[in-house]
C-alpha cells in the first residue's frame, strides 16, 4: 500500500497523464496536508479518502516510507481513524522506517522511541512489555493477544507499532493490565506490483569467548497481486537460530506469517492474517543472591547452602510446627532457637514422619562468606531446560462503509498456544491457551450547523465477545525452595536451579517409590499432603505431592496452600458492551466512552486431583467453582486546538476490571478467608480491580511536517493482583501510585536525516508508601540517523536510567547504553554493521525469570557486540 511518492500514485492510476502534473500534484498534497483543518474535522468519505492517500503521498521532501514521523492514521484506540497528534491520550508511533533501521531483541528496545515503555529484562523471552511501570496488554491490530506463550520475541509478523500509555480504551474489553497497550501493526498486501525481500543477520562478535556466540536469522517477505485491485497477498517468513549471553541459554523459532487483502467493492475490504511460530531453547533465569557488593562490585556472595525445615515437637500434626536449621557439612539439623526449643524428635526425618522443607540458608558460621568474582555468562540454568512452544493465531479484519455516515467494522482473533517449560528439577510448567475474540463496531459520522461554527458527532458503539480456555498443569517448588545454588561454581556449569541438587538426589520427582503419582501413598502434615524424598545428607524430607504425566513430565495437586502452583483448567467469558462518543465544534473536542462487561469465570482442578479427592485426601475442598461479575469503564476529554499545529487535552479514566488469563495473574483455587485453607473459592476481588486515571498533555508540529513534539503529565492508582506464594497462598490485592512526566519530540527535516529524543519521569509507589521495586525515577533515550547523497548512513542510539530499587539493602545506580551503527545502500542491497553496547557496559536488569520481570534474580545485559545484516529487495 505504500507508495513512495504522490507521483508514483497518480502515475499508475493513469499513465497518459504528463509528467509535470504529478509533481504539482505532489506539491499540492503537500500543501493540503499543512493547511487543510486537521483530519478529524472531515466529514466521513473525505476522512477515509485522506487516511488512505496520507500512506502514499509526499510530506515535504519525505517519502512516507522513510518517515519517522507519526503521521499514519490509527483506529487502534478509539475505533475512528484519526492522527496521534488529535488523539487525547500519550500514544506514540514506532515507524516502518524505524523498524527497518533498528534491530529488536526485546521489548525494551521499544523504548528508544517511546519514554512510556520502561526497559525490562533484558533477555527476550519476557513474556510482558512495561509501560509506566507495570506490566502491559499486547494488541494485534487492535485485538487483545494472550500472553503467556512463552517464546522468543520477534517482529517477522508486524511493520509498525503504536504505543499507548495508560488505560486501555473502553473498546477493548476488561483487562488488568492497565498501565499500557503495546498495539502490533501487522504487514498488509501491497496493491501496487510484485515484491521480494530477503535479509539475513549474523552475530554476535565480542571481545572475547565469553560475548561471541552465533546468532543468525534468515527472512524472506514476498509480495503479489492476485487481482489487479481486488486481492493481493504476503508472505513472510524467519527462522532464527541464536545462542545467548547467558549460560546455556537459546532463543531458536520458525515463524510464518500469511496476510491477504481483499477488496471485492470500493466499500469493503476483508484483512485476513495468519501466524504460525514453534520455538525452543532453555531461558536464562538470572544471578541469584543479589547483594550490593554484586551489583557494584561484580562479587558474588559464594558458598554452600542447606535446608530450612518445620516439623512439630510433639508429633501432633495438629500443633503449630517448629523450625530447624540444616548443616551443609553435617546434614545434620539444630532448632532455630537455642532455648526451649526441642531438638528433633527420634521420629522425625522418617518416611512417615518426613520433615516440610521451608526455605534454604547459608550459614556464615559453618561457612564463612567468600567474595567470588562472577561474570554474566554465569547465570543459573541445567543442562537439561528447555522450552518448548507452540503458536497459531489467526485474524480476520472487515470493514464496511455503507454511506459517508455509517459504517461497520468486524475484527475476529483466534489464538492457540501451548507451551512446556522445563527449568529445574522443581519447575515444570505446562500450558495449553486458546482464545476467541469477536469486536462488532458500529460507527457513524454526522455533521450539523451549530450557533456560528459546525458540529462534527462520531461515535463508536458495539459489542465485543471474549473466550479463554486455559489450562495450566505444572509441578514446582519455586516459591518454597528459593533457589540458591551457588552460582560461582564452575563445577556446576554456574548452578543447576534444583532442590534435588541441593540435596543430592538428581531429580525430586523421580523416586516412584515415594508415592509419586499414587495420591493414596501421600504423608500428611497439618492435613496437608505430602510426598518424601530420601536425601542421603539430610534424610526424609516432604514436599509437594507431584505425579507423572509422561515423557518426563509431572504436575502437583491443586490445593495452592500445600504448593503454591497453578494447577487448573479455566473457561473464562467476557461480553463486552461499549460506546465511544466524540464530538468536535469549533476548536474543541470532547470525547466520553462507557464499558459494561458481564463476566462468567469457570474454574475446576484436573482429573489428578479429584482421584486424590475419590481415594478419601482432601475431603472438604472445593475444586469446581464459578463466578459471575460485572464491572465497567468510564472515560472523558477534552481537547483544544488554538492553532492548526497545537493540542492541548485532559483525559480521565475510572477502570474496573478483571483479568483475560487464569495462568498468567491469580485466579486460582484461592480463600476468602486465609484461615481457613479449605475455603477455596475464587477471590471475587480479582473481577473488580480498580483503576484511576488524569492525564494532561499537549501535542504540537512546532515545524510542519518536520518536527513533532509531545509532552504528558499523568497520575494513576491501580490495583493489581498478588502473585499467589508460599507466603501468600490466598492472593489479594494491593494498590500503587503512578505519578509522572514525559516528553518526546521528533525531527526529520528530509530523507536524509531524522532523529528523535524521549525523557520520562515517574516516582511508582506501593501502598505502605515504599518506593517500587525495578522502576527508575528517569529514564532518557536519544537516537539519530544520517544518509549521505552516496548511499552511505551512520546511526546511533543511547539510553540511561537512574538508580532503581532491587531490594531494601540494594540498589542498581546510574545505567547507560550507546549502541552506533554504518550502512551502505546500493540499487536494491543494504548493509548493516551494528556495535552494540558500544562502551562494553557493565549494566544489570530485572530477571530473565519466566514471568520476565521478577527481581529476586538479576540478568545481567549482553556485553560488546557486532551484529552484520544484508538486505535485498527485488
Amino acid at each position: 500500500m505504500y507508495h513512495k511518492s504522490t507521483k508514483n500514485l497518480i502515475t499508475m492510476t493513469n499513465p497518459s497523464i504528463p509528467r509535470f502534473i504529478p509533481r504539482f500534484a505532489s506539491l499540492a498534497a503537500s500543501l493540503l496536508l499543512l493547511d487543510l483543518p486537521p483530519l478529524a474535522a472531515a466529514p466521513a468519505s473525505t476522512q477515509d479518502e485522506e487516511a488512505t492517500v496520507l500512506d502514499k503521498v509526499l510530506i515535504e521532501d519525505v517519502d512516507v516510507e522513510k518517515s519517522v514521523l507519526p503521521i499514519r492514521p490509527n483506529n487502534a484506540f478509539y475505533g475512528f481513524d484519526e492522527l496521534i497528534k488529535d488523539t487525547p491520550r500519550s500514544i506514540f508511533q514506532v515507524t516502518k522506517a524505524q523498524i527497518d533501521n533498528d534491530h529488536f531483541h526485546n521489548f525494551s528496545d521499544l523504548a528508544r522511541y517511546s519514554p512510556s515503555i520502561g526497559r525490562g529484562t533484558a533477555s527476550n523471552f519476557s513474556t510482558f512489555a512495561k509501560i509506566r511501570g507495570g506490566p502491559a496488554d499486547t494488541t494485534r491490530n487492535g485485538i487483545l493477544l494472550l500472553n503467556p506463550a512463552v517464546r522468543p520475541f520477534d517482529n517477522n509478523a508486524w511493520e509498525s507499532v503504536d504505543i499507548v500509555a495508560g488505560v486501555p480504551s473502553v473498546i477493548q474489553g476488561s483487562t488488568t493490565r492497565t498501565a499500557g497497550v503495546i498495539n502490533y501493526v501487522t504487514k498488509r498486501p501491497l496493491f501496487d506490483g510484485e515484491h521480494l525481500q530477503l535479509s539475513t543477520t549474523l552475530g554476535r562478535i565480542g571481545l572475547d569467548d565469553r560475548t561471541t556466540y552465533g546468532q543468525y536469522t534468515v527472512q524472506a517477505d514476498y509480495n503479489r497481486v492476485l487481482l489487479k485491485d481486488k486481492l493481493a497477498a504476503r508472505v513472510s517468513l524467519q527462522k532464527t537460530d541464536a545462542t545467548q549471553y547467558w549460560g546455556n541459554s537459546e532463543s531458536d523459532f520458525e515463524d510464518v506469517y500469511v496476510a491477504t487483502t481483499w477488496q471485492p467493492t470500493s466499500k469493503v475490504t476483508v484483512d485476513t492474517n495468519f501466524t504460525y511460530t514453534s520455538s525452543r531453547g532453555a531461558m536464562p533465569y538470572g544471578i541469584n543472591r543479589v547483594t550490593q557488593n554484586l551489583i557494584d562490585n561484580w562479587l558474588y556472595d559464594a558458598g554452600p547452602i542447606a535446608p530450612v525445615v518445620s516439623w512439630d515437637h510433639d508429633g501432633n500434626p495438629a500443633t503449630a510446627a517448629i523450625v530447624y536449621r540444616g548443616s551443609a557439612t553435617t546434614g545434620a539439623f539444630t532448632p532455630v532457637a537455642t532455648t526451649a526449643v526441642p531438638t528433633p524428635p527420634a521420629a522425625a526425618f522418617t518416611q512417615e514422619n518426613p520433615a516440610v522443607i521451608t526455605g534454604w540458608w547459608r550459614n556464615p558460621d559453618e561457612q564463612p562468606s567468600e567474595d567470588v568474582p562472577i561474570d554474566g555468562s554465569q547465570t543459573l540454568h541445567t543442562n537439561d531446560a528447555f522450552s518448548d512452544t507452540y503458536e497459531v493465531i489467526g485474524q480476520n479484519i472487515v470493514n464496511v462503509r455503507f454511506n459517508e455516515n455509517y459504517s461497520f467494522r468486524n475484527n475476529t482473533l483466534y489464538q492457540y498456544s501451548k507451551s512446556y517449560v522445563f527449568g529445574y528439577d522443581g519447575y515444570h510448567s505446562f500450558m495449553v491457551n486458546k482464545m476467541f475474540t469477536t469486536r462488532l463496531e458500529f460507527l457513524t459520522d454526522h455533521t450539523f450547523n451549530l450557533g456560528s461554527g459546525t458540529l462534527r458527532h462520531q461515535s463508536n458503539s458495539g459489542f465485543e465477545y471474549r473466550y479463554l480456555w486455559n489450562l495450566c498443569d505444572n509441578a514446582g517448588n519455586s516459591e518454597r525452595t528459593v533457589n540458591d545454588e551457588d552460582a560461582s561454581d564452575r563445577s556446576t556449569g554456574g548452578g543447576h536451579l534444583g532442590a534435588g541438587n541441593l540435596l543430592g538426589i538428581d531429580n525430586i520427582y523421580a523416586q516412584g517409590d515415594n508415592g509419586v503419582g499414587s495420591p493414596a501413598d501421600y504423608y500428611y502434615r497439618s492435613d496437608i499432603p505430602y510426598f518424601a524424598i530420601n536425601s542421603p545428607t539430610y534424610g526424609w524430607l516432604a514436599i509437594a505431592p507431584a505425579y507423572h504425566r509422561g515423557g518426563g513430565r509431572y504436575a502437583q495437586l491443586s490445593l495452592r496452600a500445600a504448593s503454591g502452583t497453578d494447577v487448573r483448567l479455566n473457561r473464562l467469558q467476557q461480553y463486552n458492551f461499549f460506546t465511544e462518543q466524540k464530538f468536535q465544534w469549533e476548536k474543541f473536542i470532547w470525547r466520553f466512552g462507557a464499558r459494561v462487561t458481564a463476566i462468567r469465570d469457570k474454574l475446576r482442578a484436573l482429573e489428578p486431583t479429584y482421584e486424590a479427592v475419590a481415594a478419601g485426601v482432601l475431603t472438604g475442598y472445593n475444586f469446581d467453582d464459578k463466578v459471575a461479575e460485572t464491572n465497567y469503564d468510564l472515560n472523558s476529554s477534552l481537547t483544544w486546538q488554538p492553532k492548526k499545529w497545537l493540542s492541548l487535552y485532559g483525559a480521565f479514566d475510572h477502570d474496573i476490571a478483571a483479568g483475560d488469563c487464569g495462568c498468567c495473574l491469580t485466579q486460582g483455587f484461592m480463600a476468602s478467608n486465609p484461615n481457613d485453607a479449605k475455603d477455596q473459592g475464587l477471590n471475587r476481588d480479582h473481577f473488580k480491580l480498580k483503576s484511576q486515571l488524569v492525564e494532561f498533555g499537549t501535542k504540537f508540529e512546532i515545524i510542519p511536517g518536520k518536527l513533532f513534539a509531545s509532552a504528558a503529565w499523568f497520575h494513576q492508582t491501580r490495583h493489581t493482583p498478588i502473585s499467589v506464594t508460599v507466603t501468600t497462598p490466598y492472593g489479594g490485592m494491593t494498590k500503587q501510585t503512578f505519578e509522572g512526566v514525559e516528553l518526546a519530540a521528533s525531527y526529520q527535516p528530509t530523507n536524509s536525516l531524522a532523529t528523535g529524543v524521549n525523557f520520562s519521569h515517574i516516582a511508582v509507589t506501593e501502598n505502605d508508601g515504599s518506593w517500587a521495586r525495578a522502576i527508575p525515577r528517569n529514564s532518557g533515550n536519544v537516537w539519530a540517523a544520517y544518509t549521505f547523497s552516496n548511499g552511505l548512513g551512520l546511526k546511533a542510539s543511547a539510553w540511561i536510567t537512574s538508580e532503581w530499587k532491587v531490594s531494601n539493602t540494594a540498589y542498581v545506580p546510574t545505567q547507560y547504553n550507546v549502541d552506533a551503527g554504518v550502512f551502505y545502500s546500493l540499487k536494491g542491497w543494504r548493509f548493516d554493521v551494528d556495535v552494540l553496547n558500544l562502551t562494553d557496559e557493565k549494566n544489570w536488569a530485572p530477571s530473565g525469570n519466566y514471568a520476565g520481570d521478577t527481581v529476586g534474580y538479576l540478568l545481567p545485559a549482553e556485553r560488546f557486540g557486532v551484529q552484520f545484516k544484508a538486505t535485498y529487495r527485488f
